[in-house]
């Protein structure tokens, strides 16, 4: 059979024109997740070509296809193809589908947003199948806030301190540096390709998805302090009316998508008056208990103090829930923080936190939530808060909390919601009917059916 050469960094979908992310390229989570190349292949054909696995780009990044599928050799075994049959009725080869199929199917079946929709060729119709889901809630919201951008008639307001480059500004300002470096050493350009060699050995790597995604959540885990850096979930109304039951739902760690080496266990969370956090909460995910058993991996857990786990910030989190009932979609980005304190013995400024467990798990001295509600109208309401990982009185106001968004990217070294940054949006504690006014606590709720029950104790406290 003939093998084709391939390299996927050619391949992008939708027109020239189109407005092109990253994370709609074709790369290595497609083959894995659809249970197209088995992740064991994947490490193997970087062993026996030399390739270091932090070129493959495991989650939403465009592949470096210089090395690993400009191999001849490589084809995708049918048998490993789900529903293969169904798919590719007219394949040829008996055994293998050749990566030139499999790419012809999915420049044809990935369904992403262009400017200028292209009729499929002859030899594109034979592949009729759905395509793969391979894009979530969170990412399909982000495509969506183009069209509010298009469709809107206000003013576009920029937020100051954050100037977000675009791509080709970063391409360019990269080829000027490359440029002035190659004249002040007056080198010729193709000079600069000898820094390869620096990778004879292989490049440092983490070797965890830059984004690691579940069913309904996605989370970014930092290996060195085994906590995740930030959790992002979308939840409606219908969503948090599952079958999912924590009650089944057990912790633990996420083997498949973290090496032992990075990974925390349950004794990691123990001590004094800590708790197991979840960023994303289980009540959030209740859709199927398969979403459930997702937030009880390690990667989305934080060494949490327990009366805010189970106080304030299980306020907060129940609040989230209830603007469900205001708003037709809520988007919530959760983490930790470790925030700076200026000490006036010295005046130095310092960052001081705990380190957990045999592996040293890290100790937040702050957690965020960045929230975001979409009403019917397309209206968007944000709400950006931190508070001290310690125990807070629950008769403190949300709004005693709130900080601009900026702060929290400043500290965690993340621009979030970047599409968001041209729209004019509304204020959740201000704009909004609930006025960011949290719920009671499960104490105050059991003690206010008591005073129900007991009308002369309720007349008495008033008194």
């Amino acid at each position: 059979m003939k093998k084709e050469k391939f390299a996927l960094k050619n391949i992008k979908y939708g027109s020239t024109n189109a407005s092109i992310h990253a994370s709609e390229r074709l790369n290595i989570s497609h083959f894995i997740k659809h249970k197209i190349l088995p992740t064991d292949t994947v490490f193997n054909l970087c062993l026996k070509y030399n390739v270091n696995i932090e070129d493959i780009r495991f989650s939403n990044k465009l592949l470096n296809s210089k090395q690993i599928f400009a191999m001849d050799e490589i084809v995708i075994p049918i048998q490993n193809v789900p529903e293969s049959q169904e798919k590719f009725p007219n394949v040829k080869s008996e055994n293998v589908l050749s990566l030139q199929e499999y790419q012809e199917w999915i420049k044809v079946k990935i369904n992403i947003h262009s400017t200028s929709p292209k009729k499929q060729s002859k030899s594109q119709e034979r592949y009729t199948e759905s395509p793969p889901n391979v894009f979530n809630n969170i990412r399909t919201f982000l495509d969506k806030t183009d069209t509010i951008i298009e469709n809107s008639h206000q003013n576009l307001r920029l937020h100051a301190d954050v100037n977000i480059p675009s791509t080709d500004t970063i391409n360019q300002n990269s080829d000027k540096a490359k440029n002035s470096s190659n004249r002040r050493y007056n080198q010729q350009p193709s000079y600069k390709n000898n820094v390869d060699i620096l990778y004879k050995y292989g490049k440092p790597t983490r070797y965890v998805p830059d984004i690691i995604e579940y069913d309904q959540y996605s989370v970014y885990y930092d290996t060195m302090n085994r906590i995740p850096r930030w959790a992002m979930e979308h939840i409606t109304k219908a969503s948090l009316k599952g079958k999912g039951n924590r009650k089944h739902s057990k912790f633990g760690a996420d083997s498949i998508n973290v090496p032992k080496l990075f990974q925390s266990d349950r004794n990691d969370f123990r001590g004094g008056s800590l708790s197991r956090g979840h960023m994303v909460p289980a009540g959030d995910m209740k859709l199927s208990q398969k979403s459930m058993d997702d937030t009880f991996f390690y990667t989305n857990i934080v060494p949490q103090n327990i009366d805010n786990n189970t106080g304030y910030w299980n306020q907060i989190e129940s609040f989230c829930r209830q603007l469900t009932n205001d708003f037709k979609d809520v988007y919530i980005i959760s983490g930790p923080l470790f925030v700076p304190y200026f000490d006036s013995k010295d005046n130095e400024t310092y960052i001081k936190y705990k380190m957990n467990g045999k592996n040293n798990v890290a100790v937040p001295t702050h957690l965020f939530k960045i929230i975001v509600g979409v009403n019917k109208e397309n209206d968007i309401y944000t709400a950006n808060v931190v508070v001290p990982n310690e125990k807070i009185n629950s008769k403190k106001k949300l709004t005693d909390f709130v900080v601009p968004i900026e702060m929290i990217e400043k500290l965690t070294g993340f621009v979030f919601f970047p599409k968001l940054k041209q729209l004019n949006l509304k204020n959740l504690c201000t704009d909004n009917i609930r006025k960011c006014k949290l719920p009671l606590t499960w104490q105050e709720m059991q003690q206010l059916k008591k005073n129900e029950q007991n009308p002369k104790v309720h007349e008495k406290n008033n008194n």
